[in-house]
C-alpha cells in the first residue's frame, strides 16, 4: 500500500522543536537546508520534491526554538518571513470562529449585473446587433434576462457560479436554443481577467486582461482557435476613492492605495502588495502578494461575500493561499463570519454549522438589536 506521505514529510510534521536549523550553500550555487531536532535530520536541497515543506517546517520551528539558528546567514532569511503567512496580513478575521466548509452556500452577493450586461452587450456587437437589457430576475445561481434583441422581445437564461477567485455566467437561446455563451472573470494581484466566448454565427472569443499597475487593457480575440485581433491601450478610468465600510470590511486604511473605477463599475485599489476589488453588489476581493522566497512571490486571498439590510452586513470571508503560499502556512485557510452593525464590525463565535443559512440570515442582519 502506497502511503499518503513519505517519511520525511512525516518526520517534519512530528518535530515540535529544533536543536540545529541552518541554511547553506553547495559549491554549485544550489541552496540546503538541514534542520535537526528531537533526535531527527532531515537535510535537502532545493531540488528535492519537499524543500518547501522543510523550509515552511524551519520558518515554524524557528518562532518556538529562535536558539536553534546557527549562523548569521540563516537568521537574514528566517528573520525575513518571521511575519509571513495569512494571519500576518488577516489578522482581523481571527475574532471569529474558522471553518472548514461554507455555513452560507448561496452566491447571490457576486452576481455582477453591471458587468455581465457590459460584457454581454459586446458579444452582441461581435455580430452588429444591439442588445437592450430591460429586466433580470432570478436567485442565487440562476436568472432570467428580459431583453429585446435587434427589435425583438427575448427572453435569455443566466447561470451565475464561483469558485474563490473566478466567477462566471453562461447563457442560452443567444439567437436560438442551440446558441450559447459565456463571461469569466478573473482576479490576481494587480490584474483582471475578463474573457468572453460566443457559439453562435461565429465562434469568438475575446481576452480582456486589465493590468492594474499602469491602467492598460491587453484585448485579444480568436477565432476558431486563431488570433485575429490584439492591441493594448491605456484605459481611460475614473478616480475612486475607498469608502468608510469598505475599509472595514477589509481590515484596511486607504492612505496607501490608488483608486480607479473600471467601465463596468468595479472599484478597484491598489497598492504595493495589496490589491481590493469591490463589485459593487456584494462581493469583495482581497489579495495580498507577499515574497516567499528568492524573488518569488506567492497570494494570499480573502474573499468576501456581503449580504446587506438597512445597515447591518453578514461577510462571509474565505481566507486561502496559493501553493506557493500554502507551503509555509495554511493553518488558516477557512471560512470566516462577521457582522456590522452601524459604523461597528464584529466576529461571530456562535457555532454556525448547526444552523441553516436562512436561521444565520434572520439571527445577524434581521434580529440584531
Amino acid at each position: 500500500m502506497t502511503p499518503y506521505m513519505s517519511r520525511t514529510e512525516l518526520d517534519m510534521i512530528a518535530l515540535k522543536t529544533a536543536d540545529i536549523i541552518r541554511y547553506y550553500t553547495l559549491p554549485d550555487g544550489i541552496r540546503g537546508l538541514l534542520v535537526i531536532g528531537e533526535g531527527k535530520s532531515i537535510n535537502l536541497c532545493e531540488y528535492d520534491d519537499q524543500w518547501m515543506m522543510l523550509n515552511g517546517t524551519a520558518d515554524r520551528l524557528y518562532r518556538v526554538s529562535p536558539d536553534a539558528c546557527m549562523d548569521e546567514y540563516t537568521a537574514e532569511i528566517l528573520e525575513s518571513r518571521k511575519d509571513l503567512g495569512a494571519m500576518s496580513r488577516y489578522g482581523y478575521l481571527t475574532g471569529s470562529q474558522k471553518y472548514e466548509y461554507k455555513v452560507l452556500n448561496y452566491l447571490t452577493a457576486a452576481f455582477s449585473e453591471s458587468l455581465m450586461s457590459c460584457f454581454l452587450m459586446r458579444i452582441y456587437k461581435d455580430i452588429g446587433i444591439d442588445l437592450q437589457i430591460k429586466e433580470i430576475k432570478g436567485f442565487r445561481s440562476r436568472f432570467a434576462l428580459s431583453c429585446r434583441v435587434d427589435g425583438e422581445e427575448k427572453l435569455i437564461p443566466c447561470r451565475f457560479y464561483g469558485c474563490r477567485n473566478e466567477f462566471g455566467y453562461s447563457f442560452g437561446n443567444i439567437f436560438s436554443a442551440s446558441d450559447t455563451a459565456s463571461i469569466t472573470i478573473k482576479y490576481m494581484f494587480a490584474g483582471i481577467e475578463v474573457i468572453t466566448e460566443s457559439h453562435t454565427r461565429r465562434d469568438l472569443r475575446h481576452e480582456y486582461h486589465y493590468d492594474l499597475s499602469d491602467h492598460t487593457v491587453t484585448h485579444r480575440v480568436l477565432e476558431n482557435g486563431e488570433i485575429i485581433f490584439l492591441d493594448t491601450k491605456t484605459e481611460n478610468c475614473s478616480h475612486a476613492y475607498m469608502t468608510d465600510e469598505e475599509k472595514l470590511i477589509c481590515g484596511v486604511s486607504d492612505e496607501l492605495f490608488i483608486g480607479c473605477e473600471l467601465p463596468w463599475g468595479e472599484r478597484v485599489f491598489l497598492s504595493s502588495g495589496e490589491m481590493i476589488c469591490d463589485n459593487r453588489s456584494g462581493l469583495m476581493v482581497q489579495i495580498c502578494s507577499q515574497e516567499i522566497l528568492d524573488n518569488r512571490y506567492g497570494e494570499i486571498y480573502a474573499i468576501h461575500e456581503i449580504s446587506s439590510r438597512k445597515d447591518r452586513r453578514l461577510i462571509q470571508s474565505e481566507l486561502y493561499c496559493d501553493g506557493l503560499v500554502k507551503s509555509f502556512d495554511s493553518m488558516c485557510s477557512g471560512f470566516y463570519y462577521r457582522y456590522i452593525s452601524g459604523s461597528d464590525v464584529f466576529g461571530i463565535t456562535d457555532d454556525l454549522s448547526a444552523m441553516s443559512a436562512a436561521q444565520v440570515t434572520k439571527k445577524y442582519l434581521f434580529d440584531q438589536k
